[in-house]
């Protein structure tokens, strides 16, 4: 992932706050908040480290409240946007987008500060248009 970043000029990565969320595994509800925390935390310490090494700003345990919500395009707030667990669609600005994808701009650009307008750029926020990453597993990768 650092190796990605790096390669793509990437000076800052948004980690939203999971702390309220628990594994799949069920050994009780504190035990499990106690688990996930833990293993988020291990993962944000690496991720910091690596970054760090590299140049880069891990910001951790970003807000998560109303960023599924909230459109990234126009700012608009409301729970219909998000029509099915995949996707939104903005009844104000006619933005449709997977909602994972949306909720992540929003969480991002709660980091990074919006430059304002700038016709130079795909989103009036200045971030861009998001980019799919995949993750390949297996012997054939892909």
């Amino acid at each position: 992932m650092i190796d990605w970043a790096e390669r793509h000029a990437v000076t800052d990565i948004a980690v939203g706050d999971l702390s309220n969320r628990v594994t799949e595994s069920d050994i009780g509800h504190l035990n499990n908040q106690k688990l996930h925390q833990m293993l988020l935390g291990r993962f944000v310490d690496v991720l910091s480290y690596k970054a760090g090494e590299k140049g880069i700003t891990v910001h951790a345990e970003i807000p998560e409240d109303k960023t599924s919500e909230t459109c990234c395009v126009c700012g608009m707030e409301r729970k219909a946007n998000r029509i099915k667990r995949g996707l939104y669609r903005c009844k104000n600005c006619g933005e449709v987008i997977n909602a994972d994808i949306n909720a992540a701009v929003n969480i991002l650009k709660k980091v990074v500060p919006s430059p304002g307008p700038n016709p130079e750029q795909d989103r009036d926020s200045g971030l861009g248009p998001p980019w799919r990453v995949r993750i390949l597993r297996g012997p054939n990768l892909s």
